[in-house]
């Protein structure tokens, strides 16, 4: 997951900590980063292009990332 250390810390109350999608025949891991506050992403296209939420940006919400993730294996679906 490049330079980013990963760490174990607690989701909000009712929330697991890490998740996977998979979509448009990519993947896609959410994760849960407590001392930057919020959710960020790593993932990869079915088309082989990596991606991630960046260095400096979270997610307040489950749902806001779980959108960047999906317009993200959509654009990348090799499909066209």
């Amino acid at each position: 997951m490049g330079g980013r250390r990963q760490r174990h810390v607690r989701a909000p109350a009712g929330r697991e900590a890490r998740t996977t999608i998979e979509a448009f025949g990519g993947t896609a891991d959410l994760s849960w980063h407590g001392a930057e506050g919020g959710w960020w992403w790593i993932g990869q296209g079915a088309d082989g292009t990596p991606g991630e939420a960046g260095e400096d940006t979270t997610y307040d919400t489950k749902e806001e990332v779980a959108a960047m993730v999906g317009a993200f294996l959509q654009q990348h679906c090799g499909c066209r």
